[in-house]
């Protein structure tokens, strides 16, 4: 099997993250506080609407 380094990082940081969140429960929290810190940020805007004159 092709050994990529990407997937090797994957799988060492899945590894690091399951020996620090041993439970679900703590896991779901500290995935939950990841989601409030970088919400804005994931978050896809509509587009603003520009007037014809702008536009043309």
């Amino acid at each position: 099997m092709f050994n990529d380094p990407i997937i090797q990082q994957i799988r060492e940081i899945r590894k690091e993250i399951e020996q620090e969140y041993a439970d679900d429960e703590s896991f779901y929290r500290h995935y939950e506080r990841l989601q409030k810190d970088s919400g804005k940020a994931l978050i896809r805007r509509p587009p603003k609407r520009i007037s014809r004159s702008q536009a043309s």
